[in-house]
């Protein structure tokens, strides 16, 4: 197996690598150099040197030697600048990039709202899967995750053929996992109220008939002003 990754926004240093499994992983590019430093209770751990700044281009990593029943998993590769105080998932220099704005984090493309897929709960993305760069985007847990993390009110978007149960179970994800102080602005896709959108035609003619009501919400279960809508096209939680 192979991967690749651009690396322009990371520093030069030493990165944790930690997984488990039988496999061996090597690197190349960004003047790459790996070694392991302790193989114990099925979790192997390394240093992977790496100069993105120094020596920028692609880093490329690979993987032979697989044990098919027991092969690579729980892949972690942590960046020298991580500071686990302060977030286990998210680098301080992206949570200080966020701080200086004090309006909302709006997720459509976090999201992957453009051009959707998702239709059900069960085609979300899981916060386990290997890469978020999938149909459904970010889990909804991460984006919980960033709103607590760095105190801000999370805009979502819901998927455009997105059912009812999907709706409801959207909303109760966010409420289990949000801070009590937080807000969710709630947006049914993208900007459907602007007219000559080939998106809302395709909302509105072939499916005028399903085409439900979509009332502005001034509260939900969790308490006024807990779930507010950021616009006219909105589905009430």
């Amino acid at each position: 197996m192979q991967g690749r990754s651009r690396t322009q926004w990371y520093p030069d240093g030493n990165y944790q690598v930690s997984y488990q499994g039988q496999a061996n992983l090597s690197f190349s590019g960004l003047n790459a150099s790996f070694q392991v430093t302790s193989s114990a209770g099925g979790v192997t751990t390394g240093i992977l040197h790496l100069e993105p700044q120094s020596h920028p281009g692609t880093l490329a990593f690979y993987v032979t030697g697989v044990n098919a029943a027991n092969p690579l998993k729980n892949l972690h590769i942590i960046s020298p600048d991580a500071n686990p105080a302060i977030s286990d998932t998210f680098r301080p220099v992206f949570l200080q990039k966020l701080a200086p704005f004090n309006g909302y984090l709006r997720m459509m493309d976090w999201m992957q709202t453009f051009g959707s897929t998702v239709a059900h709960w069960s085609d979300r993305t899981l916060p386990t899967r290997f890469s978020y760069l999938a149909s459904g985007g970010v889990p909804y847990e991460v984006i919980a995750k960033l709103a607590n993390t760095g105190h801000k009110d999370p805009w979502i978007c819901i998927p455009i053929n997105a059912d009812d149960d999907f709706v409801h179970k959207i909303a109760q994800l966010f409420a289990t996992n949000l801070n009590a102080d937080r807000k969710v602005y709630v947006e049914n896709s993208n900007e459907l109220g602007r007219i000559g959108r080939s998106l809302m035609r395709w909302w509105i003619w072939p499916r005028r008939k399903k085409t439900r009501p979509l009332p502005r919400p001034t509260h939900g279960a969790d308490g006024p002003g807990r779930w507010q809508a950021a616009g006219g096209d909105f589905k009430h939680l």
